[in-house]
């Protein structure tokens, strides 16, 4: 059995053309566009052993049709080659080699094995759903949120965190999220301490901070509960926790990621974000607590509406944005 990964690559890197290389790991192509800039690696690999074949399951959970599960043992130092490759080539163009996003194509090279199939082809990674399945934002959403928009606030600077950060938890940037969400707490509740002792104490005294977190503890939000292995992560390792306990467990992360050290064992891999999923969805859902009530406060304020009321607003037309 063999096995094709399909990676996108991202970046500008011009090369003489399409390139095969036969290497004892696997067999390996770049793929080019006219004028031979590289949009594709190709990986193909031989799966002996059918325990480490696609397997489909049916699903008892609601909306879930199916579980499919892929044993990723022989594909993980694949994408520890990608990572060390990006590295290599980042110098002439090369940005991303999408591992996240893999093209999955299992090759039968015998009867037998393609009776055993149950699954030939997997696309992963995350799905957005399409523009017409999307939640309608009402027009007095949009008004009010404009008029609160001219007055600068205090967690003005907070919630431009919290927006990076967000966007860096949707598109899987696990550790960037953590900084960003880290950094919203940070300037919010702060008090401009740093060392690890005095800002944990700062977070402490604030009750909006230790409320939101306690809430999240007792019951966490989406990001925690939108994927079944986040949801059991997080039973093993935050079941009782204190608030206290978690504010310790947030600043000591801050304080890991912040340095760095190849010599030290167990650092972690920037590339390995998948690692840090936990973290940062239980951070994504506490400042999300504390956000959310931050906009409500300025956008759905008695304030805000009079003023969206002495407003002009009127349906404009999707094309021209004229009336």
């Amino acid at each position: 059995m063999r096995v094709r990964l399909t990676l996108s690559v991202e970046g500008r890197l011009r090369t003489e053309g399409s390139l095969h290389a036969s290497l004892e790991t696997g067999d390996y192509w770049f793929v080019t566009r006219q004028p031979g800039v590289i949009e594709k690696l190709v990986v193909e690999l031989r799966v002996e052993d059918p325990t480490d074949w696609p397997r489909v399951e049916e699903s008892d959970a609601p909306n879930v049709r199916a579980h499919i599960h892929v044993p990723d043992h022989y594909v993980a130092p694949v994408f520890e080659q990608v990572a060390r490759l990006e590295g290599y080539l980042s110098f002439f163009g090369l940005q991303k080699i999408h591992s996240e996003t893999a093209l999955f194509e299992w090759m039968p090279e015998t009867d037998e094995e393609q009776r055993s199939l149950t699954l030939t082809r997997l696309q992963v990674g995350r799905f957005t759903r399409k523009d017409e399945e999307l939640p309608i934002v009402p027009f007095d959403v949009l008004a009010r949120a404009l008029v609160a928009a001219q007055t600068p606030h205090v967690h003005e600077i907070p919630l431009v965190f919290y927006r990076k950060a967000f966007g860096a938890f949707k598109e899987d940037r696990y550790i960037e999220a953590i900084y960003d969400y880290f950094f919203m707490l940070e300037s919010a509740f702060g008090a401009g301490k740093f060392r690890k002792k005095d800002l944990a104490k700062a977070f402490l005294a604030s009750n909006e901070l230790t409320s939101a977190i306690g809430e999240i503890l007792r019951s966490p939000g989406p990001a925690v509960t939108g994927r079944a292995e986040t949801r059991e992560r997080f039973t093993a390792k935050h079941s009782g926790m204190t608030t206290a306990a978690y504010v310790t467990s947030v600043v000591d992360l801050r304080g890991h990621l912040h340095h760095h050290s190849v010599s030290r064992h167990g650092v972690w891999h920037p590339d390995k974000q998948r690692e840090f999923e936990l973290e940062a969805a239980v951070l994504a859902d506490v400042c999300f607590v504390i956000a959310s009530k931050w906009r409500d406060e300025q956008v759905f304020s008695p304030e805000t509406a009079e003023q969206a009321k002495r407003g002009k607003f009127r349906k404009a037309t999707a094309q021209s944005g004229s009336d």
